[in-house]
């Protein structure tokens, strides 16, 4: 039998509503600063992580290996391993379940998982056609046929791909996650009335946790850009006043004849980041160190 893992320290940003808060911050830089301050606050030395393993699903463009680029950011030296993982919403528990498999196979005893997301940040992308316009005005070598080309432009080349509605939506049966969830609710007999109430006892549950101080224990309290004068201090998702009434008066957002699903009872767009410190029971007692948890 496999011993457990101990997860002996985590940390996590405030989660913002995607467009607010935390706008301002591309996921690197989200992530790099709770790796940085978990790394602060642990008894462990740099060196003694094997290797960070993080969840992100947009994949910046300029930062597509995003693991690699907050284990630097965050001080790491450039020997660390680090690799990002995908598994679309479960992204950063895959980074902790990679983390296990790894530290069962011998090949790491401690590892840094955790996962960062800036859904504000995923781009708007052109079109095809606005695309080969681009394409070809680069081809072309002389005024005129400069000319030539944007002669061709049509207003409505600019209409563009929003990333996030594509990148929510698969490819092979042209679902968004948002019809997934009416099918699920469909095909497991869960009415708006359960989806509803279960939406106001978690706004309720995250407003008692943190009215309590319970969740600051784990928040990185963040700078909020570009004048970094004030903080974000905690999650500014839910709403301590959120009750059925309000939720009775919106409409299914996705299916809007038939649905279920809207945006009161849906998860929101969301900014955010976290990490935690993974290694083997019998390493953590060795060392020391007070456990936050096992994985079994």
């Amino acid at each position: 039998m496999k011993e457990r893992l101990a997860i002996v320290d985590g940390l996590r940003s405030p989660f913002a509503k995607a467009g607010t808060l935390l706008k301002q911050y591309q996921a690197e830089d989200l992530g790099a600063l709770i790796v940085k301050e978990l790394m602060y606050r642990s008894e462990l030395k740099y060196s003694d992580v094997d290797s960070v393993i993080l969840g992100n699903v947009a994949q910046p463009a300029h930062a597509a290996n995003i693991a690699r680029v907050v284990a630097l950011k965050a001080g790491f030296s450039n020997s660390i391993s680090a690799f990002t993982v995908h598994r679309n919403c479960a992204s950063g528990m895959e980074s902790i379940s990679t983390a296990a498999n790894a530290i069962f196979a011998g090949e790491a005893d401690i590892i840094l998982a955790g996962g960062t997301e800036s859904m504000s940040n995923i781009p708007l992308l052109f079109g095809k056609k606005m695309t080969h316009l681009f394409d070809c005005l680069s081809r072309a070598r002389t005024l005129s046929k400069r000319l030539s080309v944007l002669s061709s432009f049509r207003p409505s080349f600019l209409k563009p791909i929003i990333g996030v509605m594509q990148g929510l939506t698969d490819p092979v049966c042209g679902l968004i996650m948002g019809l997934t969830a009416e099918n699920l609710a469909k095909e497991f007999k869960i009415t708006r009335q359960e989806q509803d109430e279960y939406a106001v006892e978690s706004h309720r549950r995250a407003a008692v946790a943190t009215t309590s101080g319970r969740l600051a224990e784990e928040i990185l309290p963040i700078s909020i850009l570009p004048a970094s004068e004030e903080m974000m201090l905690l999650d500014n998702g839910f709403r301590a006043d959120q009750n059925m009434k309000a939720l009775g008066k919106l409409r299914p957002y996705f299916d809007r004849k038939n649905g279920t699903v809207t945006v009161g009872n849906a998860c929101p767009l969301t900014d955010g980041s976290a990490a935690v410190l993974v290694m083997s029971e019998s390493k953590a007692k060795a060392l020391g160190l007070s456990v936050l948890g096992y994985i079994r």
